[in-house]
């Protein structure tokens, strides 16, 4: 819930985990905190729903409840996607740009792309019905895919976040970087390599470091 005291904007963020909440998304949390608490209102997606003991933190239940994930998709992301008939050049360009597995596996290629493509319309569908102005996936792996795709669909801009050395988050890079408003990096190294690798200019791969609860870890107790 965002902070009754924050000033009021109407600004509203899609905010996307893959997999969220894990063991490891404390941070997320933190970070999702304090944007609501600048008055943001953010809404939580998710690749897909995590096993139930996937994170022991005490915010799991909250945070899982207000996810919603886009995998499975729906019937109603399936319809929705053949209204925005005008759109598909866009998307079936940006998917056949993607790297395949050679001919042998382009049917299985294919299969897994189209089944981006209709979580993207699933996420896009939300995003576009609850007026988000803006779409940050912190995943550079498919997650940016989806991210791409609902740009595609719907125009909403997006950005995402890189967390550890481009190879870990698969290929494509560029392709993924190309329409984002920009891919922030936790470290000056991987900032370097978003501009090595993805095409980036600095402006472009801003450095965004990752830091702690400073009210809660910096109370002056001087403790060891």
């Amino acid at each position: 819930m965002a902070n009754p005291t924050a000033p009021a904007t109407n600004a509203a963020l899609a905010y996307l985990v893959p997999e969220f909440p894990s063991q490891t998304h404390a941070f997320f949390w933190r970070e999702l905190q304090a944007i609501e608490q600048a008055g943001v209102r953010v809404q939580l997606f998710s690749t897909r729903r995590p096993p139930a003991d996937a994170c022991q933190h005490a915010f799991a239940g909250e945070a899982t409840a207000r996810t919603t994930y886009v995998y499975p998709p729906s019937l109603a992301d399936a319809g929705w996607l053949l209204t925005r008939i005008t759109r598909w050049p866009a998307c079936l360009g940006y998917l056949n740009s993607l790297t395949g597995s050679g001919p042998k596996n382009r049917i299985k290629f294919w299969l897994k792309r189209l089944g981006l493509l209709a979580c993207a319309a699933g996420l896009a569908r939300r995003c576009k019905r609850d007026q988000l102005q803006h779409l940050h996936a912190h995943s550079c792996a498919d997650a940016a895919h989806l991210a791409a795709l609902a740009h595609h669909l719907i125009g909403l801009p997006f950005s995402t976040t890189l967390h550890g050395d481009l190879p870990v988050y698969g290929t494509d890079h560029p392709q993924k970087a190309k329409p984002a408003a920009f891919v922030a990096a936790v470290t000056k190294p991987l900032q370097q390599q978003l501009i090595n690798d993805a095409g980036l200019t600095p402006d472009r791969a801003p450095v965004v470091w990752m830091g702690v609860d400073t009210d809660r870890f910096g109370g002056g107790g001087g403790g060891g």
